[in-house]
């Protein structure tokens, strides 16, 4: 039998060692494809007016700059989601929230390169944090005029029950105190403020992968499928048997960022269902940088100021129900037509994927939007210009392709190719072989051993075939149908050395 296809022999020939591939060992650690590396004429095309910014705060921080520019990118995306939409046209009206996380080791300096950014919103949350003060304090006042006269009413309407309700005797809700960057939280919490704001929050998750691990524990899937709508801007409802009153949210919209190490990505990425929620994600997975002598500091104050006058946006209200809607952005007729060419390629290339790189490539063409729109914004909120933007340029959609094209997919084809199924499953069979010696093994051995994490026995053919093609297997069937296969006993020789 041929010990790399597993195909019979020809007559008279038969198995000895000599006949043996040398064993492919790179199975036992799957290669993963290098950083993608970013001209510095692309970054400065890409980042604009923001990308000297950029490399001071990386270089102060002692972060990669795609750890920054995550940060930057979804800071600013809070900051303009639900405020305003990109119309395509009257069927497509793309929300503007982002997903970017950092992966990398730990001491990676992950963290404070998300800091760079986000630290922009503290002037933000301490004027919140004021005003929700006082407006408590006048609150409380009020309540306690209106408590006085619903116990005069009370008193009198239990004389005469024709007596209305005084206005003076009901109290206004209490006030809300509005939230900007949100981290360990309930999703019933989210809710409660997203039923009270307009403005969409960032989760900012540092450990990313207890977040994701931990889905559904308590929510029977629920916490999921809530974030899963809250990458697309849509109404929702909450109900839990905890409230006597479902939350109703106009707008389910939030923009994401963390931190998660890679090998904790790959448990995540292999074990977590095709529903789109990884997809949404787009992780940045760099070289880290080597320490530097030098600690420069960079310009916070020119976050805190972008930051505030994005915040300072809003949305149209509509005079009648007083509710919020978001302001239109619209392509010009050179960005339409880029896009519109962009697509026609993301859809060819797309036809040569599959599986999970699929699932998040397929999302390119609304990203793309996404990124157009805070490119547009990030741009406008340094710039002298006191007119808020309407219109995303044929620039801003072009920035946004080469976005995608040099950073975002070189970098999702390193995390997605290194956390194959197969290949995962295969790595697993090949270290049991080693460390349990084995010469000979079967699948039902393999299934039954739990250890490739394979639910059903007719799932370990695809891994064994790729040992088959690594040349650690041969396929071998006895008298009475059985299939078994032959170790490579190279594979115990090199391993032991």
């Amino acid at each position: 039998m041929d010990q790399k296809t597993g195909a019979p022999l020809p007559a008279g020939v038969e198995n000895s060692q000599d006949q043996w591939p040398a064993p492919d060992m790179s199975i036992l650690e799957p290669e993963q494809l290098p950083p993608p590396q970013l001209s510095e004429d692309k970054f400065n095309t890409i980042f604009g007016s923001w990308a000297d910014w950029i490399k001071h705060a990386a270089h102060a921080k002692g972060s990669p700059a795609p750890y920054v520019t995550s940060g930057l990118m979804t800071s600013f995306a809070s900051c303009i989601g639900n405020k305003f939409v990109v119309r395509v046209h009257s069927g497509w009206e793309e929300p503007i929230a982002l997903w970017m996380i950092n992966v990398g080791e730990p001491s990676s300096n992950k963290s404070p390169g998300l800091d760079a950014a986000i630290d922009g919103f503290t002037p933000l949350k301490q004027a919140a944090v004021k005003y929700h003060k006082e407006e408590l304090a006048d609150w409380n006042a009020a309540s306690d005029v209106a408590k006085s006269h619903l116990k005069k009413w009370n008193i009198d309407a239990a004389k005469d029950p024709s007596i209305a309700k005084p206005k003076e005797a009901i109290q206004t809700p209490k006030p809300h105190q509005k939230r900007h960057v949100l981290q360990d939280i309930t999703i019933e919490k989210v809710a409660d403020i997203l039923s009270k704001q307009s403005a969409s929050p960032l989760l900012n998750r540092d450990e990313l992968a207890g977040w994701l691990s931990n889905m559904g524990r308590y929510s029977n899937g629920s916490d999921r499928e809530f974030w899963l709508e809250a990458y697309g801007g849509r109404p929702y409802t909450v109900e839990r048997k905890s409230q006597d009153n479902p939350l109703n949210i106009d707008r389910l919209l939030a923009s994401l960022c963390g931190n998660i190490q890679p090998e904790k990505l790959k448990e995540v990425l292999l074990k977590s269902a095709d529903d789109g929620l990884t997809a949404r994600m787009i992780f940045l997975f760099p070289e880290p940088v080597k320490p530097s002598i030098t600690s420069p500091n960079y310009d916070l104050s020119l976050i805190e100021a972008a930051l505030k006058r994005l915040d300072d946006l809003k949305p149209h209200i509509d005079p009648h129900s007083e509710k919020f809607k978001p302001k239109l952005l619209t392509l010009s007729i050179a960005a339409e037509e880029t896009f519109n060419s962009y697509r026609l390629r993301h859809h060819e290339a797309a036809k040569g994927l599959s599986g999970s790189l699929a699932s998040h490539t397929g999302k390119y063409p609304g990203l793309c939007l996404r990124l157009a729109a805070v490119f547009t914004f990030a741009d406008w909120a340094i710039s002298s210009s006191a007119e808020e933007p309407t219109k995303i340029s044929d620039s801003a959609i072009q920035r946004a392709i080469m976005f995608i094209d040099h950073v975002i997919y070189p970098h999702a084809e390193r995390i997605y190719l290194a956390s194959d199924p197969i290949a995962d499953s295969a790595t697993k069979i090949a270290k049991w072989i080693l460390d349990d010696a084995k010469m000979e093994i079967t699948a039902r051995q393999i299934y039954r051993a739990k250890l490739a994490g394979l639910k059903r026995q007719d799932e370990t053919t695809k891994p064994i075939q790729l040992l088959i093609e690594a040349g650690w297997l041969n396929r071998d069937r006895g008298s009475k149908g059985s299939v078994r296969y032959h170790v490579n006993p190279a594979v115990h020789a090199i391993g032991s050395q």
